[in-house]
């Protein structure tokens, strides 16, 4: 029997996370039966664990999640509906919650057990001050350890447990309208520190307490739909300054009543969904709308000419999308410009330039903010657009 501990502590340079013994475990082919109980479960690191089982050929993955204190997210719980694995979900609906951690992996002559604080999201594997133990026993030599693990979990473990739900697509509609579970975005702002992110507060909480560098997601786990929490925005765009200073933001368009068109949601036969939006004059005054976007909006953008099209140049930007005052959270998005002045869009003034809604889409197709009004505002690199 092997002892050792694993986890993320004051040394950064061990890498002695417990996302990277996941990894090593899984690609070791050494064992085939998985058992994951856990608290919490982010997309991200869902499909870390997907990814891990299919591409070593697991035969037999279960994982039970939690849904307390909104720690589980719907799009997670999706993943695992959509994937292989036999999934549950654990809720008792008094105030006790459901708070294990326990990584179970057994193969024809071993079993190794890995019981600690790490929960199945990207920051509990890889980022966050964690600690685990991992017990590693043949199966000739004595197995009561693992024997008292399962009898305390018994219920878990043979699945029989009462408050233990199999996954399915009405039982997460369910929990949803009950706002029992959060969309993605919810859960990473709610365990997010950026309320306290003005430059000002952040300068005198540093001074207290200094800021430390952070352990790196492996790749595997950082498919994430979404990037909105602090330490996801610094992983993936590195440090982005325009979230702490104090910069102002200067209002450079405003949009006349949004159409079907506009927000992909076509109701007529000779309407078709685009995916995008094209940047019309609107209500902003004294601008010529097939250069102000292009040549003043987004002027200092990395534009490139599209390889087949030569007359259409694409670009990336950064979009802070707010919602009737709620911030969904920040989308990569594309645009593309048209630059042929002898087109007949050009020569009868239409618009020239779109942004390409993404993976933004699912928060913009919506019947209710038809009607509403978009403002764009520029803010150094970033630009945050609002829905009112």
């Amino acid at each position: 029997m092997n002892f050792k501990i694993i986890g993320l502590g004051s040394n950064l340079d061990l890498e002695n996370s417990l996302g990277n013994e996941l990894i090593q475990i899984f690609e070791s082919h050494e064992y085939n039966k998985v058992h994951i109980i856990t608290a919490f479960s982010s997309l991200s690191a869902v499909n870390g664990i997907i990814s891990l089982s299919k591409e070593n050929k697991i035969s037999d993955l279960t994982i039970i999640t939690g849904i307390d204190q909104k720690g589980t997210s719907k799009e997670a719980l999706e993943e695992l509906l959509n994937s292989t694995a036999k999934s549950y979900i654990f809720y008792n609906p008094s105030n006790i919650i459901f708070h294990p951690k326990i990584y179970f992996f057994e193969g024809i002559d071993k079993i190794k057990v890995i019981i600690g604080s790490s929960n199945l999201t990207s920051q509990g594997l890889f980022q966050n001050m964690e600690t685990s133990i991992c017990v590693e026993v043949n199966k000739n030599e004595d197995l009561s350890l693992i024997k008292d693990l399962t009898q305390n979990f018994s219920s878990l473990f043979d699945l029989s447990d009462k408050n233990l739900k199999e996954i399915s697509k009405e039982l997460i509609e369910e929990l949803s309208k009950l706002d029992i579970i959060p969309n993605e975005i919810d859960r990473k702002r709610s365990y997010s520190k950026s309320s306290i992110r003005e430059k000002n507060n952040r300068e005198k909480i540093i001074s207290l307490f200094p800021k430390r560098k952070s352990a790196k997601i492996n790749q595997k786990f950082k498919k994430s739909k979404f990037i909105e929490s602090i330490s996801d925005i610094e992983e993936d765009i590195a440090e982005v300054d325009f979230l702490d200073n104090n910069k102002e933001e200067i209002l450079v368009w405003k949009s006349s009543a949004l159409k079907e068109r506009d927000l992909n949601i076509p109701t007529g036969k000779n309407t078709n969904p685009t995916g995008s939006i094209l940047l019309k004059k609107g209500e902003t005054e004294n601008i010529d709308q097939r250069h102000y976007f292009r040549d003043e909006v987004f002027n200092n953008l990395d534009w490139t000419k599209d390889k087949t099209h030569n007359h259409i140049e694409r670009a990336l930007a950064t979009f802070k999308i707010i919602i009737e005052d709620n911030e969904v959270g920040l989308f990569t998005l594309k645009l593309s410009h048209n630059t042929d002045i002898e087109s007949v869009t050009y020569k009868q003034k239409n618009s020239m330039t779109n942004i390409s809604w993404g993976k933004a889409k699912e928060f913009i197709a919506k019947p209710e903010l038809l009607g509403k009004k978009i403002e764009l505002f520029k803010k150094e690199d970033l630009f945050i657009l609002k829905i009112n």
